[in-house]
């Protein structure tokens, strides 16, 4: 969603989640100061 444009508070509309779901989940997933959003780096920064 991001890659298409959309800003966090269009994504959590979306989604159905509040934004600040959306900037946790973001910076989860984009560790190690990487500007892409990878999924697996989320999961691996929850345990």
């Amino acid at each position: 969603m991001r890659r298409q444009g959309m800003s966090e508070k269009e994504i959590a509309a979306a989604v159905g989640v509040h934004i600040a779901t959306i900037y946790r989940e973001l910076d989860r997933g984009t560790g190690n100061g990487k500007n892409a959003y990878s999924a697996e780096v989320a999961q691996r920064a929850i345990g």
